[in-house]
């Protein structure tokens, strides 16, 4: 304005294109621009009367234009602002909304899992329920038919509960149970399956393993169970299995009748005297066995 003071007409349009980019182009709060927009303002009006010979209707005109820029500028960077605070809070409760939908979403995966550890799981071993084993194990048996490899299962019965619980309690009872089953579960490979089959019984499947494995792997858990510490009123020797051993050489036997040949055999052991791997050798699933 004071180098050329002639062009002040043209210098308006610079002004209020600049007072509306104060206000739309450069981000800043509404404050902030709203100052320095009537600082520019009020300094070109001075500069206007000071460098220039422009009469009282041009400094009012122009004072009315840079007023209008500044108004529009105002309200538009207010609605602006408005309409991002707005925004702002959507996207805010959608986050929340969204957190709060994964959270159900976790929760209801949680208790699925939970129902369906319930419908699998024993609750007092943690071992597989006898349901549950039945369709593992008859998965792994018609796996081991069709590909022609042995398959070993062996019932595991806690000789004298009766006595412990009686004698001890039934919380007792229980923790004997519980031990027995993790002592059990530890020693066998991860493809066995494990499950109480009922009361004091267990029940394990073991894939690709032959009559003369099984057996090793009965003689060894029935070795780590004796080594269990029973409550004081049962002295000091630890609790005692017997166990009966069954193999299917994939020769069509179903595992309802595995099962019960494995039973037969536990039932020879413990008559036997209880505390004895029993080993069935000649496969018929009546009873026949060896007692180790």
């Amino acid at each position: 304005m004071p180098l050329r003071p002639e062009s002040y007409s043209t210098q308006i349009t610079a002004a209020v294109v600049a007072a509306l980019a104060f206000y739309l182009l450069i981000p800043n709060r509404l404050t902030v621009v709203t100052l320095v927009s009537l600082y520019l303002t009020l300094g070109f009006l001075t500069a206007l009367v000071v460098f220039t010979n422009a009469n009282v209707v041009d400094v009012i005109r122009t004072a009315i234009l840079l007023f209008i820029a500044n108004v529009v500028g105002f309200f538009t960077l207010l609605r602006l602002e408005r309409l991002q605070r707005t925004q702002f809070a959507l996207l805010r409760d959608e986050r929340d909304q969204n957190q709060a939908l994964h959270e159900e979403i976790t929760k209801g995966k949680l208790l699925e899992e939970q129902l369906r550890m319930s419908a699998e799981r024993d609750a007092l071993t943690k071992l597989n329920n006898r349901g549950h084993f039945m369709k593992l194990a008859g998965k792994m048996l018609q796996r081991a038919q069709s590909g022609q490899t042995p398959f070993s299962l062996f019932m595991i019965d806690v000789d004298h509960f009766k006595r412990i619980n009686d004698t001890c309690g039934h919380c007792h009872g229980d923790k004997v149970l519980a031990e027995i089953a993790e002592v059990c579960e530890v020693s066998l490979r991860p493809t066995d399956v494990i499950g109480r089959f009922g009361g004091e019984e267990f029940i394990v499947a073991l894939p690709d393993t032959s009559l003369d494995d099984a057996q090793r792997v009965a003689e060894r858990l029935k070795k780590e169970v004796s080594n269990l510490s029973l409550p004081g009123e049962m002295g000091t020797q630890g609790p005692s299995v017997t166990i009966g051993v069954a193999a299917s050489n994939a020769d069509g036997k179903n595992l309802e009748s595995l099962i019960k040949q494995a039973d037969q055999l536990l039932y020879i052991g413990k008559r036997a005297g209880r505390n004895q791997v029993v080993v069935g050798r000649d496969g018929d699933g009546r009873g026949a066995g060896e007692a180790y």
